[in-house]
């Protein structure tokens, strides 16, 4: 058997990940979205031939979507596999120097400073700012 997954194993994991409490309650609003029908419609079974070419339209563009990521990723793995020594190095030498820093033997004026972005927004509004900064971060974080 070895380190193979096979199509069935694939397969059976697909099934358990959309019977999953995040997945399985979102699939009546997912498939009236995708179709552009009500949910009682789509449960009457009057699905026509837009409906179809909805759904298809949807899962190319979210296939090509996640294809060009996975290639991306690919890309990037690779470039960073073959410049693993030259990383590693850079890498050892910014861990020297922020060292040196910490221990005061070095000092750079241009990094003690401190920057503030001032939005000339109100204490509230800024607030607000942040709260939905926070909760698109917490929704991008729980999607992916």
């Amino acid at each position: 058997m070895g380190n193979e997954v096979t199509f069935l194993l694939a397969f059976g994991a697909g099934v358990l990940s959309f019977v999953s409490p995040c997945v399985l309650p979102v699939f009546p609003a997912f498939i009236s979205y995708i179709t552009g029908m009500s949910y009682n419609e789509v449960e009457n079974r009057t699905f026509n031939a837009r409906a179809i070419l909805h759904t298809l339209f949807f899962l190319v563009g979210f296939s090509l979507v996640y294809i060009a990521l996975g290639f991306g990723t690919a890309f990037l793995g690779g470039l960073l596999i073959e410049h693993a020594n030259l990383i590693r190095q850079l890498g050892s030498i910014l861990i020297i120097l922020f060292g040196l820093i910490i221990a005061g033997i070095l000092n750079f004026n241009f990094l003690m400073n401190e920057v503030r972005l001032e939005t000339g927004h109100s204490k509230l509004r800024q607030k607000k700012i942040q709260w939905y900064h926070i909760k698109f971060t917490e929704g991008v974080h729980d999607y992916g």
